[in-house]
């Protein structure tokens, strides 16, 4: 929107304030609401589809939802007053404007089919896409995962990579471990519903992050050997030493706990 089309939209809506036409106090009739819906100025029409003080009628919100202005369409998908029928929803979802669309997946009262899942996974607008991946109302299947480990945005893969809706296959925690984004790379590391094998692990340990490395050494269900533990306690990053002295004070701890309980049973 332009500054003269913003300066234009408060004068109009100072104008329909002047005449009452958005007082708070008084409702507003039957014949007030068909004008302003259908006002030749789309600010106007926007203002109105705003309004919380009318109920709109299945007419007024189909005429709404077809405007030929997005600004309008746009409003009349933020009201949350009506449910959608399955037609306004696709058309919602598949609209020209990608700001209508984002409002429509934002909806929070929608279970969108697995079809317009894939819509919202593939739009070519990325906060689309984030905004789909955020929603925790299905379940994914391996193309849409795929999809979304795979996305050119990292803010995108990131969520896809923090969901654990799924089990991840190996070829999944590959992808992720080997991310050009340190955040998905670290995401993964955090990861406990898998097992990794010694070359994660290893790779892990000398990544160029330090958050990463550290994310590694902060996993419980890691062994460290006698060599590993040796390279990082001589790490350059005073940070990664650090991280490696508290993991050997606790696996050492964890093998004194093991003994203990191993010398109470053989009693």
């Amino acid at each position: 929107m332009t500054l003269q089309e913003c300066i234009t939209c408060n004068m109009i809506l100072m104008s329909i304030a002047d005449t009452n036409y958005i007082d708070a106090t008084i409702p507003p009739s039957p014949e007030q609401v068909e004008d302003g819906l259908t006002d030749a100025d789309m600010y106007v029409r926007e203002a109105w589809a705003l309004r919380k003080d009318f109920t709109p009628t299945p007419e007024h919100i189909e005429r709404g939802l077809s405007d030929a202005e997005w600004i309008v369409r746009e409003a009349w998908a933020r009201r949350m007053d009506f449910t959608p029928t399955p037609e306004q929803i696709e058309r919602g979802i598949t609209d020209r404007n990608a700001q209508v669309r984002l409002t429509w997946v934002l909806r929070v009262d929608i279970l969108f089919t697995l079809q317009q899942v894939r819509k919202g996974v593939q739009d070519e607008e990325w906060t689309i896409r984030a905004a789909m991946a955020k929603r925790t109302d299905f379940t994914p299947t391996p193309d849409i995962i795929e999809r979304g480990l795979l996305d050119e945005n990292p803010t995108i893969r990131l969520i896809w990579s923090k969901r654990n809706d799924f089990t991840p296959t190996l070829e999944h925690i590959d992808i992720g471990l080997t991310d050009s984004y340190w955040e998905v790379r670290k995401a993964w590391a955090q990861r406990t519903d898998y097992t990794p094998q010694p070359r994660h692990i290893q790779k892990g340990i000398s990544d160029a992050s330090t958050a990463v490395v550290i994310a590694w050494l902060m996993r419980c269900d890691i062994e460290w050997t006698q060599e590993q533990m040796q390279l990082g306690l001589q790490h350059p990053d005073e940070h990664i030493r650090s991280a490696w002295e508290a993991t050997l004070h606790r696996q050492n701890e964890r093998h004194t706990k093991i003994s203990k309980y191993a010398n109470i049973e053989s009693i």
